[in-house]
């Protein structure tokens, strides 16, 4: 069952919850499930949770805690923008758990990106309008 941007704009997030728990085994992995929420301040992405889909928080503007444990195996391009959390992390590259979610700020010219070992994925336009880009070899980092 797909429930895409059933709760796009949404101001009430105790309602989404209580719908999605009982009508959705996992709704993380739905496109912009919780887009346009700014009621949302933090969030726990239980330990069973696999994939977050595209924009899945996008412009979910007072996020600023998330709190997991799980082991993803994708993460969607834009879940997190627009966020405090991504406001709040320093320049370069950021990244989610194992997943090197994208390039903050304005990249210096000829910079060179080594990814960090254990990366496991690197996401759709993580370094979208990044000029002068090279990358460096690491270990088990896959694109």
């Amino acid at each position: 069952m797909y429930f895409g941007t059933c709760f796009a704009n949404c101001f009430n997030y105790w309602i989404k919850q209580r719908f999605l728990y009982w009508r959705i085994q996992n709704p993380w992995q739905n496109d912009d499930a919780f887009d346009f929420c700014h009621n949302i301040k933090s969030i726990n992405i239980p330990k069973e949770i696999t994939k977050i889909g595209n924009g899945a928080f996008y412009c979910c503007s007072n996020l600023v805690q998330i709190h997991h444990s799980c082991e993803l195996t994708s993460l969607g391009e834009g879940a997190f923008d627009e966020t405090l959390w991504l406001n709040n992390q320093p320049d370069g590259c950021v990244y989610f758990g194992n997943h090197l979610y994208k390039y903050k700020g304005k990249m210096p010219e000829n910079t060179s990106i080594e990814v960090a070992d254990g990366t496991i994925s690197i996401c759709h336009h993580a370094f979208e309008n990044c000029k002068n880009l090279g990358f460096g070899a690491a270990n088990n980092a896959a694109a």
